[in-house]
């Protein structure tokens, strides 16, 4: 069974498909280009950067930290 036969309509399978190509190149780049993704892949290659710079509070922190620092 594929995980679209439970799906009828073409538009949703389309988008379901979109999002499946989406989350998998952010998780690619999360898992193996982390360290660069957090200071803008400077000194190295990323598939996302962050686009912080170098004097953005978040340059080097992570998203993760930032949430929760926010949070509190």
């Amino acid at each position: 069974m594929n995980m679209f036969d439970g799906i009828k309509s073409m538009p949703a399978k389309v988008c379901l498909g979109l999002s499946s190509v989406i989350m998998l190149v952010y998780t690619v780049n999360f898992i193996f280009f982390a360290d660069c993704h957090v200071i803008n892949g400077t000194g190295c290659t990323s598939i996302l950067t962050s686009g912080a710079e170098a004097g953005d509070a978040s340059y080097g922190r992570g998203a993760g930290f930032l949430n929760v620092a926010g949070c509190l």
